[in-house]
């Protein structure tokens, strides 16, 4: 993949506001540091791998593509986490270039990598369990499912204008991992 400088900066700047997220939410102010480590390697690493999935085949297509971080939602969402609500608009990936066909798959790539963290993530947890491997699986499948909802600017509209069949497909496959983390 290629990356210009200040998307390097945009998706480190995303991993650790989406981590400061989750571990006040969760934890609260108090307790921060304890859990900003697993919110980092789960929640941020969710983020930027589901970002990067669709930068990868957007590129694969020849289309340009770069992640570009939204700064103002991060700061918001940092912010209401304070109250225990999560809401994040972290930024995305901007594409060009892109068929409707390859707009489809490429906005199919960032939920398929979270069921796929997800569905790593519980194995990990069955072989050695964890609050990471466990925090790990539910923030992934949760995302896969958000993501997957029909409704602009989620990937899911994309998907579902694409090819109904993929996203129905999809969508089931989302929310039985979801279903799983209950």
């Amino acid at each position: 993949m290629r990356f210009k400088k200040k998307e390097l900066k945009d998706l480190a700047k995303t991993w650790l506001a989406v981590a400061t997220v989750f571990s006040i939410a969760y934890s609260g102010l108090s307790n921060f540091i304890s859990f900003f480590w697993i919110s980092l390697a789960s929640a941020g690493v969710a983020v930027v791998v589901h970002e990067l999935a669709h930068k990868w085949l957007a590129q694969k297509y020849g289309c340009k593509a770069q992640f570009k971080s939204h700064d103002g939602a991060l700061i918001f969402s940092i912010a209401l986490s304070t109250t225990g609500i999560i809401l994040l608009a972290p930024g995305g990936v901007l594409v060009s270039g892109a068929s409707r066909d390859q707009n489809g798959k490429i906005a199919l790539a960032g939920p398929l990598s979270n069921i796929v963290l997800s569905l790593i993530s519980l194995a990990l947890f069955i072989i050695a369990p964890s609050l990471l491997f466990s925090f790990s699986f539910k923030v992934n499948a949760l995302f896969a499912m958000f993501n997957l909802l029909p409704v602009r600017p989620l990937d899911g509209s994309s998907v579902f204008e694409w090819n109904k069949i993929a996203w129905g497909a999809s969508m089931a496959a989302a929310s039985v991992v979801f279903f799983l983390t209950y």
